[in-house]
């Protein structure tokens, strides 16, 4: 009795973290890579959580402590690579042992019920993983990888799950072989490989895809390439839906979306593809609204500083920003349209801006024109706030004197601000000129720059 009771003690003692440890270990029988990684899931990506080198006799391993019970990945570096990533189902107190060999994998050893089934799927499409995924090695086709299909699709309806006694596993095993297929089958009739496609040639499983299926909530955000299957299922939806192809008109496609966040992730892909900020700018307008998660907005705003930053030449739409006066008013760079804009960032602190107010000033004075518009944009800190507006007393400093405040961070990401002081002119449409316009103090470059929007 007293073993007993100090063993249920023992064991009490022990941090959480012994019963949710997870022990993997595998062989890697195909070219080494750099190192081999555990990925978890998050909303249709992987990210890695581990990562370790393999060995001389070609063994790797891992114990990672899941923040979850769900699908995980094993593979190569790089998130955004298909190939040689394969999903297992992990919960605590699991061991996995595979064996990656040239084409694929195989359970080895001690396994449990739920990656054996993952097995079990993975077998069964593997002819399709490797007619797409692996296109460069089998020189795949939607010939083959349909005929293949029609082959399996028997197989692949009645698949049936042993009983693994997991509830949870269950459920979203169902959900993931619908995506997984989902995500192959889309991939191929949409990105032909080699051969190109003919809508007749669609098997009957494509001319019945059905939108709702896939994307009437949020499963396919449970895949691990969940994202990168997004567009494809799409792109076939518009095929089939038009009888031609239409297939990358995303935007159309956004109403048949009817799960608000999937709609977003649809308008999330629209915006990051983009060719520059200009095109960013005209799908922002129309997608933005479809945006609703937290993840979906915040991407949005780094996408548009990455498209905003990227800004160089002539034509390229101005981001607009918000900006305030001596007194507080607020400004935005939209109530300057109509006007040629020079924007001058600086501070105070800035010895080498100081030194060209003076040019600025004269620069100014010269041009006398009711179409310029001379902004002065302070990008000092809040803590030096009354610093600058008795700066701008003591220096009789007048005309538009902003300041950047709480927008400081956000302009600087949008004009890619590394120094200053900088320089950057806008046209009457509010167009950018020259994002780094040649400063006040260096001859009559920026003048006769200014002179010739002026004319316009």
């Amino acid at each position: 009795m007293q073993n007993s009771r100090l063993l249920s003690f023992l064991f009490a003692a022990l941090p959480f973290t012994v019963f949710s440890q997870v022990h993997i270990t595998g062989t890697w029988n195909r070219k080494v890579p750099e190192k081999v990684c555990v990925f978890e899931v998050l909303n249709g990506s992987i990210r890695e959580i581990a990562g370790t080198k393999v060995s001389a006799d070609k063994k790797f391993g891992f114990i990672i402590f899941p923040k979850k019970e769900g699908f995980y990945v094993i593979g190569t570096p790089n998130e955004n690579q298909l190939t040689n990533k394969y999903t297992f189902y992990l919960k605590p107190q699991d061991e996995l042992n595979v064996n990656i060999t040239d084409t694929s994998y195989v359970l080895t050893g001690k396994n449990s019920a739920e990656n054996q089934e993952m097995e079990k799927w993975h077998n069964l499409v593997l002819g399709l993983e490797r007619q797409t995924i692996y296109v460069r090695d089998t020189k795949g086709n939607y010939i083959t990888y349909f005929s293949l299909l029609d082959k399996i699709l028997p197989q692949i309806k009645h698949f049936k799950t042993s009983n693994t006694g997991n509830k949870q596993f269950e459920h979203y095993f169902e959900r993931y072989r619908s995506s997984d297929l989902a995500f192959l089958t889309s991939d191929m009739a949409i990105m032909p490989k080699f051969v190109r496609i003919n809508l007749d040639d669609l098997p009957a499983y494509c001319k019945q895809w059905n939108l709702a299926d896939y994307i009437s909530d949020t499963r396919l955000l449970e895949h691990p390439f969940g994202r990168t299957a997004l567009p494809t299922i799409v792109a076939l939806h518009n095929v089939v839906k038009k009888g031609k192809f239409d297939m990358f008109n995303y935007i159309g496609a956004l109403p048949d979306i009817t799960n608000d966040t999937m709609r977003g992730e649809m308008a999330m892909y629209i915006m990051k593809a983009t060719r520059d900020f200009n095109d960013f700018l005209e799908k922002e307008q129309k997608v933005s609204q479809y945006l609703i998660t937290a993840s979906q907005k915040d991407f949005a705003k780094q996408q548009k500083y990455k498209m905003a930053g990227d800004i160089s030449g002539r034509g390229q739409k101005a981001p607009v920003f918000k900006m305030e006066d001596k007194d507080g008013k607020e400004f935005s760079l939209t109530d300057f349209k109509g006007k040629v804009v020079l924007i001058d960032f600086w501070a105070t602190w800035c010895q080498p801006c100081i030194q060209e107010i003076p040019h600025l000033k004269a620069l100014e004075e010269s041009l006398g024109n009711q179409d310029l518009a001379v902004i002065s944009l302070s990008l000092d800190s809040d803590k030096d706030h009354e610093k600058w507006k008795k700066f701008l007393k003591d220096n009789g400093m007048h005309g538009y004197q902003m300041y950047a405040g709480k927008y400081k961070e956000e302009i600087g990401k949008l004009y890619n601000v590394k120094t200053i002081p900088r320089f950057v002119v806008i046209d009457k449409q509010g167009n950018i000129v020259s994002n780094a316009a040649p400063r006040p103090s260096k001859d009559k470059d920026l003048l006769q720059l200014l002179q010739g929007e002026l004319k316009k």
